[in-house]
């Protein structure tokens, strides 16, 4: 982290008591980054709600015709182009390749939003179902969190994971946790054997008991979905059937604060830590720098 303000010693005190409030906690919420859904573009959530319930037309236009302030002007003036069905002069001027490929199999196959959305590539296209998920993933852990419900102990209703060989989380062995089982499996969260969780909702997804059951059907209920909509009867090979993912990130982190050599009378900040696969280091980074957004 470059560019940061303050005497080293002003620096250091904030550096430690973040790390040892994360410390305290356990570890940080394990949110999907943004990265997940798009930077420039965050489109990538939205197509893939339009997936899911079964709009592909829907799905295909949103991709090439919705319009982000950080684009240019070429691409907006090619999206203004295809929002107002002039697809062949929007073609002419895009200048994105997935985009082009749309629009080409859109016109040539009489607006056919099935094959225009079969021209992207295959992990493309899986890749807004899984947007959407973690979307909603995001949705329930910052309710959870709005909630003051812990993340590094269990309450009644939770389903905890427990780990693999590896010391890693297993979403495939869960557990519901129920009052009389509360005590156990704290202690197993305590020694890192076992780990709350919230679902990546999908067609076989088991909604969670109590308080964090009733957050998941809200959140579904808000964005009116449905668990069976996470089998796409026009394209089964995106559907999903879900799984779990730990709601608290464990960290292992050291902070090397040095002078800024690219920015003069400035500080700045190596952070070294390991995260397991699926976690984002973007997460990490915004507990350290406080971004908002």
């Amino acid at each position: 982290i470059r560019g940061v303000e303050g005497r080293y010693e002003a620096v250091k005190d904030k550096i430690d008591a973040i790390t040892n409030e994360i410390g305290t906690n356990g570890g940080i919420a394990n949110f999907f980054g943004v990265q997940r859904f798009g930077i420039t573009r965050p489109i990538t959530h939205v197509v893939g709600k339009y997936l899911i319930k079964g709009d592909i037309n829907g799905a295909v236009m949103s991709y090439i015709s919705d319009i982000f302030p950080g684009e240019s002007e070429a691409a907006k003036q090619a999206r203004r182009l295809c929002k107002s069905g002039k697809l062949k002069e929007s073609l002419k001027i895009m200048p994105l390749r997935y985009e082009r490929a749309m629009l080409n199999a859109l016109i040539k196959n009489d607006g056919d939003s099935l094959s225009a959305f079969h021209s992207l590539p295959k992990n493309l296209q899986k890749l807004f179902v899984h947007a959407y998920q973690s979307y909603l993933f995001n949705i329930i852990l910052s309710k959870r969190m709005k909630r003051n419900l812990p993340f590094n102990v269990a309450i009644a209703g939770d389903v905890v994971c427990f780990h693999n060989e590896f010391g890693f989380p297993d979403p495939d062995k869960v557990e519901r946790v129920t009052e009389d089982k509360i005590e156990g499996m704290n202690r197993l969260l305590k020694r890192g054997r076992a780990f709350v969780t919230v679902p990546i909702f999908g067609y076989e997804t088991e909604f969670a008991d109590g308080v964090v059951g009733a957050i998941e059907r809200k959140v579904l209920e808000e964005e009116a979905i449905e668990l069976d909509n996470f089998y796409i009867e026009k394209m089964p090979e995106l559907s999903s059937k879900g799984t779990s993912r730990p709601v608290l990130l464990p960290t292992d982190l050291k902070a090397e604060i040095s002078d800024d050599e690219l920015n003069p009378g400035q500080l700045k900040v190596k952070l070294n830590f390991f995260l397991p696969k699926g976690a984002y280091a973007t997460v990490l980074l915004r507990e350290y720098m406080k971004v908002k957004s």
